[in-house]
């Protein structure tokens, strides 16, 4: 709003196009506030006169006809249940859905541009003024034409890092001396090392975007390193930090850089296949890579030096000479009395970018300069505390209101979110979802269908919400138009624009007018984040979850990624920010717990949603008042630690389940707790207290007269993995088949398979209940075994084609779970070499580098690498030897045995089993006594 236009009444308003629609709000012509004098704000109007089920139709797949569409409706009554709707594609569809975080999961990547045009996936938001950095842009030219492959530009926050990288790309585009070009920002919502290497694919390497969509990603890397090495094409990775351990949580985009700087040693990429794929981007030449990140990545670190090919820089802040230029830039006097104090003081702080801004934006209205330079001798620390409150406490109170709720998502808004954080409106009228149109249409055809009263009365109480929601529209239609142009109205929409503008001008607020969304720099966000206090905070996560409730749910057909989930994220988000933690863990296990753990295996991100439910650390019980709700809570995040290899917080976690199973007095929890903590200490080798731990929880379940399959099936595993076979068909015999479900039919049947192997008999009948079982439950997961085994039995008879056929499936299941492939990789080079195909042998070792030593080993020695398969091979020996016998992996042990005697290498001096190391079971002594208790009471007459 200009200076002119203080009331905003007084702004001009005016519709554009014939319809109804959206409305732009501009200022007059002569407003002096430069290109911050329009947005586009979505007043609340009446929608498109066309019918809205036409507008549906047209959303639907034009190939269909009428009469189709009717076929599949009447199948519909099959896919009803207590918590799905009936087709669910039309409703609630918005077509005003903001692209970053409300619009549906996207389905295909978007077609890239034609080489050598740029791909610029994320746009920098960049501030309205960018003034000097001559020195800083000479600097990275002369890194394009003579430094090392890769530049990691690293500084604190608000230095500048972004907009210098982005600057400089945009002046260097004029005159590209590459085959392409590409822009990708960490900061965007979903913006992930998998997304960023299909999108790359489809652009430098020329995939298809349908197949870089679904294409395994060890292949999709492949095609595009070898591209990379083929041309010259130039990668711009803003943000890194956050693809990094210490970044990876749900407040990320709100975390100050003292926070990241303490987290020494938490600068690793969050899944292992990121590090060696940006390490592989280093050595890509000729292509150039650079960098910016709060953090270095200790991925490309050397020990203590850098790994070749990469070179650091710590970005500068502005240089002195440049302050001038930018002070004219907002109207100021560079020769005022105040500007010499606050440069001195400014240079404490490397004169970062950011913090000049909002000290120009702020002293060009009304702040006395001497305000900033008041702690001009403090520490920087102080002064810079300083300057962000004195900023912040100059804007009016709506706008800060407004900044700091904005300031409460995680990512880049569009106007639409940015109005449901503001004030509301006059009474309150917003724009309700769409008319749920077809969902009615087929529930009033379920109904009249439908002779079953169960059945009718779940669909006569989904089709009367649905129908209020239909009414709700109605109304909304009969209000919209009349409110919409109340004078009031448009003064609060003119209010909202203004507060935008103000924001903008002032440095807080970044503003990309191409696609109408706001995003706020991680210092700010932090800083107005902490703002929040009390009630504020909670009313700014209430309306966020409400905003996005209201939007539809991600299609479960459609989740491919995590960034497909966002929306529900999002809600996730503001219902931890709002305190609500039992509301948000039923989110989790409703929407989130599914897709994540089965679909996608995305254990960090389980690790990030989680961890917030725990504010007292993973040493303390839930914030969940529930003990059931707690329980699960544990265990779910327990599973996941284990999974991205915290053992620790994993048994740590398993413990805490196991006090908590006591204290209800749950000997079902206790015994499920048991198990769990037992998997935990098993998988750092310590057998013995994992077998004892087995024990113990099947003794409880009997005290208890409980189901005793569980216990007794995992003792029965480790006791075939440790050699003692008999005590292993010993427990099969004893677990009652009535306590048996399909899947543990089948893992028992996979158990016997192992068995059989191990005692070299004939696995076949077993491998054959094992198929039968499976098709009552297939799983991918299960197949993908399956099909191991099957390798293995193949192998060892010398089939090394059958053995790779298996493989080969087992592979493909892996890749489409997300789940390491490593262990089959390297089990198909060893096939693959084994029948005189060494390039394709190299290859599949080239994805199987956290497969275990032994096959490592195998492969090397098959590929007539002796030297490399040795050490491995002693490795392997010693970690198939774990406590000692008779606690020893002994098929792994037998094995590597006999690879040694091919190398002609003797097996390596092994301590013998030490009781004494082995972990306490935990609270073993309260246990004893509760099954103590229970024996006794069920011995009572």
């Amino acid at each position: 709003m200009s200076e002119e236009t203080s009331q905003g009444e007084d702004a001009l308003v005016l519709r554009v196009g014939a319809d109804l629609g959206p409305a732009d709000l501009r200022l007059p012509d002569d407003a002096n506030v430069g290109p911050a004098a329009y947005a586009e704000l979505r007043l609340l109007a009446l929608p498109a006169e066309e019918d809205e089920e036409d507008d549906q139709e047209k959303r639907k797949d034009p190939a269909k006809g009428e009469a189709e569409l009717d076929d599949e409706d009447d199948d519909a009554d099959e896919a009803v249940d207590a918590d799905d709707e009936p087709d669910t594609d039309d409703d609630d569809a918005d077509a005003d859905a903001e692209p970053d975080i409300e619009a549906p999961a996207r389905e295909n990547l978007p077609a890239p541009p034609a080489l050598p045009a740029p791909y610029l996936v994320h746009p920098h938001f960049q501030p309205r003024i960018f003034t000097g950095r001559a020195a800083d842009l000479a600097e990275l030219d002369a890194w394009l034409a003579h430094g090392q492959p890769a530049r990691v530009l690293t500084a604190l926050g608000g230095i500048g890092k972004s907009a210098l990288a982005w600057a400089w790309l945009q002046r260097r585009l004029v005159d590209a001396p590459w085959a392409g070009c590409m822009w990708w920002s960490f900061y965007e919502g979903g913006a992930t090392f998998d997304a960023m290497i299909r999108h790359l694919a489809a652009y430098a390497a020329g995939v298809p975007p349908a197949e870089a969509l679904r294409a395994d990603r060890p292949e999709l890397e492949r095609r595009l390193l070898a591209a990379l090495r083929a041309r010259p094409f130039l990668l711009v990775l803003d943000g890194l930090e956050r693809a990094l351990v210490a970044y990876h949580r749900l407040d990320a985009a709100r975390l100050p850089d003292e926070v990241a700087d303490a987290a020494i040693d938490l600068h690793a990429c969050t899944d292992p296949r990121d590090g060696r794929f940006l390490r592989a981007l280093v050595q890509a030449s000729p292509s150039r890579l650079l960098v910016t990140s709060r953090i270095f990545p200790s991925d490309l670190r050397d020990g203590d030096a850098l790994v070749p090919g990469v070179e650091l820089c710590a970005a500068q802040g502005l240089d002195p000479a440049d302050i001038p230029d930018l002070l004219r830039a907002v109207g100021l006097d560079p020769e005022a009395w105040w500007v010499a104090p606050t440069t001195q003081a400014m240079a404490k702080l490397g004169h970062s970018s950011l913090l000049w801004r909002l000290i120009a934006g702020c002293a060009y209205d009304y702040a006395r300069p001497s305000t900033f330079t008041g702690h001009g001798d403090g520490e920087p620390a102080t002064l810079r505390m300083h300057i962000l409150t004195t900023a912040f406490e100059h804007l009016p109170a709506r706008a800060a209101r407004l900044l700091s709720r904005i300031a409460a998502l995680r990512s880049p808004v569009g106007i639409d979110t940015v109005l449901a954080l503001a004030d509301p409106p006059p009474l309150g009228l917003r724009r309700p979802p769409r008319q749920p149109l077809a969902p009615l249409r087929q529930l009033e055809q379920l109904l009249a269908d439908n002779d079953y009263p169960s059945t009718r009365t779940y669909l006569q109480d989904r089709h009367d919400e649905l129908r209020a929601r239909r009414d709700a529209w109605d109304v909304y239609r009969a209000l919209a138009g009349p409110y919409s142009r109340l004078p009031a109205v448009l003064a609060h929409y003119a209010n909202i624009h203004a507060d935008l503008c103000l924001l903008e001008a002032r440095g807080f607020l970044l503003w990309d007018r191409g696609s109408n969304r706001h995003d706020l720099h991680p210092v700010v966000r932090a800083f107005a984040f902490e703002r929040l206090e009390g009630d504020d905070r909670t009313a700014a996560f209430v309306a966020i979850r409400d905003h996005f409730e209201q939007l539809p749910p991600e299609p479960a057909a459609a989740v491919r990624s995590v960034a497909d989930l966002q929306r529900t994220i999002e809600v996730y988000s503001a219902l931890v920010g709002a305190g609500d933690f039992y509301a948000a863990f039923e989110l989790y296990c409703d929407r989130l717990a599914d897709p994540l753990y089965d679909r996608l295996s995305a254990y960090t991100t389980i690790v990030e949603l989680l961890t917030p439910l725990f504010p007292a650390g993973l040493r303390e019980l839930p914030s969940l008042s529930d003990p059931y709700d707690q329980s699960r809570a544990l265990t779910s995040l327990a599973n996941a630690l284990a999974l991205v290899g915290r053992g620790d917080d994993a048994a740590a976690l398993r413990e805490l389940g196991i006090r908590l199973d006591l204290q209800r007095r749950d000997a079902s929890g206790l015994v499920i707790s048991l198990v769990n903590w037992a998997l935990s200490i098993e998988a750092e080798d310590h057998n013995r207290a994992a077998l004892r731990t087995f024990t113990l929880a099947h003794r409880l379940a009997v005290a208890a007269g409980g189901k005793q399959a569980l216990p007794l099936r995992h003792r029965a595993r480790l006791a075939i993995e440790l050699g003692r076979w008999d005590e292993a068909e010993a427990d099969h015999a004893a677990i009652a088949e009535r306590e048996l479900g399909a899947h543990d039919r089948l893992t028992l049947a996979r158990d016997r398979v192992t068995l059989a192997i191990y005692r070299d008999e004939d696995p076949a009948p077993w491998l054959a209940a094992a198929w039968r079982e499976h098709q009552r439950t297939p799983q991918l997961f299960d197949l993908a075994e399956l099909h191991a085994l099957e390798a293995r039995v193949a192998a060892a008879a010398g089939a090394w084609a059958a053995a790779e056929t298996h493989l080969c499936e087992a592979l493909q299941l892996a890749r489409r779970m997300g789940s390491s492939v490593a262990r089959f990789s390297a089990r198909l080079a060893t096939c693959l070499a084994h029948q005189g195909r060494p390039v394709e042998a190299r290859r599949a070792l080239a994805d199987a580098a956290d497969a275990s030593e032994r096959s490592l080993a195998e492969a090397h020695l098959a590929l007539g690498e002796r030297d490399v398969a040795g050490p491995l091979a002693l490795v392997a020996y010693r970690d198939a030897w774990g406590e000692g016998p008779p606690f020893a992996y002994i098929d792994a042990l037998r094995q590597c045995t006999r690879l040694l005697a091919q190398l002609d290498l003797q097996p390596p001096d092994m301590p013998p089993l030490d009781p004494a190391r082995s972990p306490q079971i935990a609270c073993e002594a309260e246990i004893e006594a509760l099954i103590a208790e229970l024996a006794a009471g069920h011995a009572e007459p």
